[in-house]
């Protein structure tokens, strides 16, 4: 069984040592299989406090999002016929 106290005392590192690169990516990983609170309740405060873990739940990435910096070719149809209230023939 994965003990993170076992760990806990390598994470006074530096943040480029191997062990809390791996450390970091392993609960980089365990974040995507399982819920972000669950996770965070398994990792001892000592590990916490070194910010071996995000201190906010990942989100959403979107690939275009609606402030309209990226839009698909796709997107800008849709906005236009939106903004001109225009109707696809059937």
């Amino acid at each position: 069984m994965w003990g993170w106290g076992d760990w806990a005392s390598d994470m006074e590192v530096s943040d480029k040592h191997p062990k809390r690169v791996f450390v970091k990516r392993v609960i980089e990983l365990e974040v995507r299989l399982s819920y972000y609170d669950r996770i965070k309740g398994t990792v001892p405060e000592s590990m916490l406090e070194t910010n071996v873990m995000a201190e906010d739940a990942p989100g959403p990435e979107y690939d275009y999002d609606s402030s309209g910096e990226q839009l698909s070719p796709f997107s800008i149809i849709s906005v236009r016929l939106n903004e001109t209230d225009q109707i696809l023939p059937k």
